[in-house]
């Protein structure tokens, strides 16, 4: 930015076109990943939830999880209470990051679509170093697969759940994959 402010104040017209192009070069070759990664998130249209989930994108990044995130059409609204559906999509990617990170292949697939009847379906699928025993345990209060950890994560979730007739909620594994299934009404 330094750079392209000097050649400006100096009326460097050339120097300026110069690197811009040089610039516009190297975001087009290094910056194309995350933009293909990043694509669909623009049909993403509640703020909190964007920027919840592009936090999370960086965050499989920095722990070098591959991920994949579709979203082809438009989420304009979800039928939960805006703080709640955060707090949903946060543990339950922290716990998908977690495991992921802890698994051999490192994947986490996200994907977001809205289906002919309206409702939003939310599919998270991550890698696990160990497959799941026993499902229904895991949303007990106190519960953890983790050492160290309270056992809170699912439990809320099973709240929510609970709370909103209009959401549904499946965990399944298979293969080590975690699988978990959002619809919302």
């Amino acid at each position: 930015m330094l750079s392209i402010t000097e050649l400006a104040k100096e009326g460097d017209n050339e120097g300026l076109i110069l690197y811009l192009s040089k610039l516009k070069l190297y975001s087009d070759s290094e910056l194309q990943q995350h933009t293909d990664d990043y694509q669909d998130i623009q049909n993403i249209k509640d703020t909190h939830v964007k920027s919840l989930l592009l936090n999370k994108f960086f965050t499989m990044e920095q722990s070098q999880i591959h991920y994949h995130f579709e979203c082809k059409t438009p989420i304009n609204q979800i039928n939960l209470n805006i703080i709640d559906i955060v707090r949903l999509l946060s543990i339950l990617l922290d716990n998908a990051i977690e495991e992921a990170g802890e698994s051999s292949e490192k994947n986490i697939d996200i994907l977001i679509y809205k289906n002919v009847d309206n409702t939003t379906e939310i599919t998270l699928t991550n890698t696990v170093a160990h497959s799941a025993s026993n499902i229904n345990q895991l949303t007990k209060i106190g519960f953890s697969s983790k050492s160290n950890h309270s056992g809170l994560g699912l439990s809320i979730v099973e709240d929510l759940k609970q709370k909103y007739p209009n959401l549904f909620i499946h965990f399944s594994s298979n293969n080590y994959q975690f699988t978990t299934q959002i619809i919302i009404n």
